[in-house]
């Protein structure tokens, strides 16, 4: 018991916390061969996914916070599965940020991934 209860407060630190859904250095500069759009597109995406992903960490959050406080299983068991699809999700976050050009493709795939599985289990336990 003491210990799903430190797992919980544990998880919940780690949701809460904005500076652990993105690094806090900027990505390394990007390689510009065979045209600037890359750094530019990749810029922009990674704005976009460190503003939805600040999103989520709040909506996740809140939701991990009520679970903990119905304290019964079921609650519980869906914080678990949405904590270990939004663990994924803030790593391929990371990926995408810190991608270069040769890696961007496979990053954004992950993250994309990575990203629905995190919506599909929000859809199944939020009733959202």
């Amino acid at each position: 018991m003491k210990a799903s209860v430190a797992f919980a407060l544990a998880g919940a630190l780690l949701i809460v916390s904005p500076a652990l859904v993105r690094a806090d250095e900027p990505p390394p500069q990007t390689e510009q061969k065979g045209g600037g759009d890359f750094a530019a597109d990749k810029d922009a995406y990674v704005k976009q996914m460190r503003s939805d992903m600040d999103k989520w960490g709040e909506k996740i959050g809140k939701y991990s916070a009520e679970a903990q406080a119905k304290g019964d299983r079921a609650a519980k068991d869906a914080n678990k599965d949405l904590h270990q699809a939004w663990v994924k999700t803030k790593e391929a976050s990371r990926r995408v940020a810190h991608a270069s050009k040769k890696g961007w493709a496979k990053a954004k795939a992950s993250f994309e991934h990575a990203s629905d599985k995190l919506k599909q289990e929000w859809r199944e336990h939020s009733g959202e």
